[in-house]
């Protein structure tokens, strides 16, 4: 295997540092994700990880989106202190800082948002990071019985019905259309339309990407999608109403 590797990377022109290259066992039964280092002749050893970060995103060996966004919270908050000094100048309206939070620090935490799929436990981590954020942008509220921080229906209120788990759910609706547009023949999409086949162990399966997504087009009121997401503009508008949509 590894011969064939740098065979291919003498091609490309490319050369495979070995030292940086890891191998992840992703499988449901635990007992196969604990395996060894791998020999792939020679003397030369590939380690095996439990996770790592490609293109950005976390994957781990369970195949689970926790992780990823845990990680891209913690990175949109060392994005937050890094625009300290914007959010706390004086200068500078809420609103003002409301919107530089949207282009600035709220694109971290959804980068690769597309590809998850979101248990009520992530939902809940993603709005309660948001909510902290926009408490520090408006301040506290002074009554007549001293200072108090801003409570959800007025973060609400200031925020409008835009908030971070609608718009990841309007960035995976515009993937889905991108995918169903794209030549059937390219790999993204045969996919998006195959089916696993084989045995699966005993339990609840786990929520797959395209069922979490058709959960929220039946919200939307959408039926027969894949006709819909083939007119571009129809499309469009489908997810700039995703973005605002009570039910998301």
């Amino acid at each position: 295997m590894l011969q064939t590797l740098k065979n291919e990377g003498e091609k490309l022109g490319l050369e495979i540092n070995i030292e940086k290259s890891k191998y992840l066992m992703m499988s449901a039964n635990e007992r196969r994700r604990h395996v060894g280092d791998l020999e792939c002749g020679g003397g030369v050893w590939l380690q095996n990880v439990r996770q790592f970060k490609y293109l950005g995103s976390l994957l781990n060996s369970e195949n689970k989106v926790r992780a990823d966004v845990e990680s891209r919270i913690l990175a949109a908050n060392k994005a937050y202190f890094v625009h300290m000094k914007l959010m706390k100048s004086k200068l500078l309206s809420r609103m003002s800082k409301l919107r530089l939070y949207k282009t600035m620090i709220r694109p971290v935490a959804t980068y690769g948002a597309e590809t998850w799929t979101l248990t009520s436990r992530e939902e809940q981590a993603l709005r309660v990071f948001e909510r902290k954020i926009v408490r520090r942008i408006m301040g506290p509220v002074r009554t007549e019985y001293g200072w108090r921080i801003r409570n959800n229906e007025e973060i609400a209120n200031f925020m409008g019905p835009e908030d971070i788990v609608r718009v990841i759910k309007a960035q995976r609706l515009r993937w889905l259309g991108h995918v169903q547009r794209i030549e059937h023949c390219r790999l993204p999409h045969k996919l998006l339309k195959s089916k696993m086949i084989g045995t699966r162990r005993r339990g609840r399966p786990r929520r797959r990407w395209l069922e979490d997504v058709s959960a929220d087009l039946r919200v939307l009121g959408i039926r027969g999608w894949e006709n819909v997401a083939e007119r571009r503009y129809d499309w469009r508008r489908i997810v700039q109403e995703a973005k605002v949509h009570i039910g998301l």
